[in-house]
């Protein structure tokens, strides 16, 4: 019971990750995004989080050189 509350319980927290990070990219904040993306991946690595975290990184890259 303990471990289908964990699971559940991590999973809430990947999707909160996930979520912050998705609206820190909307507003230009990179760097922030991807820390909620590397969080998200820690907890629970997906495709979807490791792909937004390389666009992530990307746009700093850009910025850089801007």
């Amino acid at each position: 019971m303990i471990l289908v509350f964990l699971s559940c319980m991590m999973l809430i927290l990947k999707s909160i990750c996930i979520f912050q990070g998705n609206e820190f990219f909307k507003q230009k904040k990179f760097k922030e995004a991807r820390d909620c993306y590397s969080r998200s991946i820690a907890l629970s690595p997906t495709a979807v989080a490791y792909a937004n975290r390389a666009m992530a990184n990307i746009k700093l890259r850009r910025q850089a050189y801007v």
